[in-house]
């Protein structure tokens, strides 16, 4: 007999006990953390730079440092997109961001605009910018996806080639890696169904951490009022299309050159109200002064909680229901027994 087995009794019960508390825990504060800590770049005020503003890639030390000063979090750079031949745009100058970014204290998103049409094309661009490495080893804190695209033609298809191009990134770099994808408002797919029937924000949410959604409201809006409820309706519908109510989403406005102060505020506003757990402005060539001063309040909301889900089979309450205690008894490891004990026999 092993020395397993000859546990006293009541040793092995206390710990058929304690594993059963184990297996049983809730999330601990540690776990969530950590869940956090791999948001972190999609946290807070970011700011976007993409492939059409030769001036700013002439300078991005200069840049940088705006950013810093405007109290940004995070800076969303664009990688390549389809219609570039290079896999990443400008290396040196994007290791230039990369690494100046992180030596002032801020993340950095890499993003790709895939157009479906080549799926190797577009897997191979977007895991070099997952495995960019400057020269002295600094690489993106994150991966997104910029999905609007419409250049295949069927909806249908398009979607299954999108979903499909997911799955191979996910797979590419793993779990545990914090990947984005960056949306089409859902209020401009409701409103406007012909653009992209069917899009598939509930597939895309197995594969993707955090949504960032082109919530543009410059185009279909005017006015603060109407500022805040096209933000609060792309928020809402986003989470309800893709059936997470607690699903983390980056909020971007905009366009910052069609916006005032006013519309500005509010669109900060109603991300900080409906639990965005950051937001931007596209872009940051043309936010001015009214943008920088509605954006320095935003803040980092944790989204809302999950709604515990309802029992099963939910037993009927009567007024004579007996308590019962439940024990896992382990007489040996190949030896072990459930009980039922009603509460009431139980002696302390």
């Amino acid at each position: 007999m092993s020395s397993r087995a000859a546990l006293p009794l009541r040793l092995w019960l206390l710990l058929s006990v304690f594993l059963t508390a184990v297996q049983l825990m809730p999330t601990t504060p540690a776990v969530a953390a950590q869940r956090s800590e791999r948001l972190r770049a999609y946290e807070g005020l970011g700011a976007w730079v993409d492939v059409y503003d030769p001036r700013l890639w002439q300078h991005p030390v200069d840049v940088v440092a705006a950013l810093r000063a405007h109290g940004v979090q995070t800076l969303f750079l664009q990688t390549s997109t389809y219609r570039l031949g290079a896999e990443v745009f400008h290396p040196r100058v994007t290791a230039t961001f990369l690494e100046e970014s992180h030596r002032q204290g801020m993340k950095v998103v890499g993003w790709y605009v895939p157009d479906f049409v080549d799926l190797r094309r577009d897997l191979r661009r977007s895991l070099a910018a997952v495995r960019f490495r400057s020269s002295s080893g600094q690489g993106f804190d994150s991966f997104a996806m910029d999905i609007e695209s419409c250049r295949v033609p069927n909806p249908s298809t398009r979607s299954a080639r999108l979903v499909q191009l997911s799955a191979r990134v996910r797979k590419a770099v793993g779990r545990q890696y914090p990947l984005g994808a960056i949306v089409i408002s859902p209020v401009a797919t409701h409103r406007v169904p012909s653009g992209w029937p069917g899009f598939p924000y509930r597939a895309l949410s197995a594969y993707y951490d955090v949504f960032l959604p082109m919530g543009y409201y410059t185009f279909r809006t005017n006015g603060p009022r109407a500022a805040f409820q096209y933000t609060r309706s792309t928020l809402n519908l986003l989470r309800q299309d893709t059936g997470k109510t607690n699903l983390p989403i980056h909020a971007i406005g905009g366009l910052a050159e069609s916006t005032d102060a006013e519309e500005a505020k509010a669109f900060v506003d109603a991300a900080s109200k409906y639990h965005a757990i950051g937001a931007s402005m596209y872009d940051f060539d043309t936010s001015g002064p009214e943008d920088w001063s509605a954006l320095a309040k935003v803040r980092v909301e944790p989204p809302p909680r999950a709604p515990a889900p309802p029992p099963a089979n939910p037993p009927v309450p009567t007024a004579q229901q007996p308590l019962f205690l439940r024990l896992i008894v382990i007489y040996s490891p190949t030896h072990v027994e459930l009980w039922s004990v009603p509460f009431s026999s139980v002696r302390t």
